[in-house]
């Protein structure tokens, strides 16, 4: 395999399972570096993190956006794929991914202490030429039962499992199971 090709593709590999307000999720690391192994044999350029706190994963997955930008400005024609095992909620037909730490308990801790899917795949889609997203989310939502029950955040509630996307143009999306 050529340079050019490792250079074009890249992969962001996560897996959280050491959750400190959710239930532990027993497969999700292992699941990630064995995704990991097997993107590296495909000739990507990967990095792989685990039990990602909220600071930590929000900068791994700048950092992954910014490499993506680098690049494309370098002339290349990038494909890049995300992939995300742990827990992952939907809140108005929004998919959220959780790092390790997020205590929520209203709407704005979820949209400040979570990483928004739509936002990571605008991002991807802007740089790279094509984006891939593999979601192996455990379906059952690890929020609290009481959340949106005050006057703030009653319209607010979290579904199991995560919503279908719509996706831009050059843009893939798998779920491990339905949404």
């Amino acid at each position: 395999m050529s340079e050019g090709q490792v250079k074009d593709r890249l992969a962001l590999v996560v897996g959280n399972a050491a959750y400190k307000n959710a239930p532990t999720l027993r497969n999700a690391v292992n699941d990630a570096r064995s995704i990991s192994e097997e993107l590296t044999k495909l000739g990507f350029a990967v990095r792989t993190e685990a039990d990602l706190d909220g600071e930590h994963f929000q900068r791994a997955i700048g950092q992954f956006v910014g490499e993506i930008g680098n690049v494309r400005a370098e002339g290349h024609e990038p494909v890049a794929v995300l992939f995300f095992a742990g827990h992952g909620v939907q809140v108005r037909g929004e998919n959220y991914l959780l790092p390790i730490d997020g205590d929520i308990d209203n709407e704005a801790e979820l949209k400040l202490r979570t990483i928004s899917l739509n936002v990571v795949m605008e991002a991807m889609g802007n740089s790279a030429k094509t984006s891939i997203f593999f979601l192996d989310c455990c379906r059952d939502n690890p929020l609290p039962p009481t959340l949106g029950q005050d006057e703030v955040t009653r319209s607010m509630k979290a579904e199991s499992g995560l919503a279908t996307v719509d996706v831009p143009n050059g843009t893939f999306v798998a779920f491990a199971t339905q949404p």
